[in-house]
């Protein structure tokens, strides 16, 4: 969800004026070079092998290819994002600080939402 919302936020500042990420399982991404054919032991996130007569390839749909400085260009577009710093984070996630309209979110939900419309 938070990586759908930074893609759209970014790829839509004029409609969506801010965004909320909040935590949770989502994407963590694959690396910065996609190995479609790496042995399950060496496939990101535990990636599962494909079920007899399924296309191995489909299996990478599971995981998130695209290097973290694919999201860092999207929240450089983005008018506002309110990152929630509850837990870990992947690397398209860190990518995130720093840039102009990212700010940490307040821990308080009620908080952060009433501060998307600020």
């Amino acid at each position: 969800g938070a990586y759908a919302a930074l893609l759209l936020a970014g790829a839509r500042p004029d409609q969506v004026p801010a965004a909320l990420l909040l935590p949770g399982c989502g994407l963590e991404g694959g690396g910065p070079v996609p190995d479609f054919l790496a042995p399950a032991d060496e496939r990101p996130l535990d990636v599962p092998e494909p079920r007899e007569g399924c296309d191995p390839l489909l299996v990478c749909c599971a995981t998130d290819l695209r290097p973290p400085d694919y999201a860092r260009s999207f929240a450089e577009r983005a008018r506002r994002l309110l990152l929630d710093e509850g837990g870990p984070r992947p690397a398209w996630w860190e990518a995130l600080r720093g840039c102009p309209g990212a700010e940490v979110a307040p821990a308080n939900r009620l908080d952060a939402f009433a501060q998307l419309v600020l």
